[in-house]
């Protein structure tokens, strides 16, 4: 459980709830005893949470900028047949 530090908070929380369902099936199944070391209840809940960084957008691109954008993403794709990305009008 010491490794889910090292993720990003809302990765940490996916990882935890999968490991604590597996641990519960195995308990169900009789593949293991004693106490869930994932489950959130008794374990978990007086630790604080981690606080994902605050992001920040990216500023949008000026309009007069997209049609050399376009040109250049479109220059880089290929039909199946291995030729030039040609548009059909």
């Amino acid at each position: 459980m010491a490794a889910l530090h090292k993720l990003t908070p809302g990765r940490a929380e996916k990882m935890r709830m999968r490991i604590n369902k597996i641990l519960d099936y195995a308990t169900v199944k009789g593949y293991r005893t004693g106490d869930n070391p994932a489950r959130l209840k008794g374990h978990f809940e007086h630790l604080p949470r981690q606080v994902a960084p605050k992001s920040e957008p990216h500023p949008a691109m000026p309009s007069a900028e997209v049609p050399v954008l376009m040109r250049e993403l479109l220059a880089g794709f290929h039909d199946l047949d291995g030729g030039p990305y040609q548009r059909n009008h």
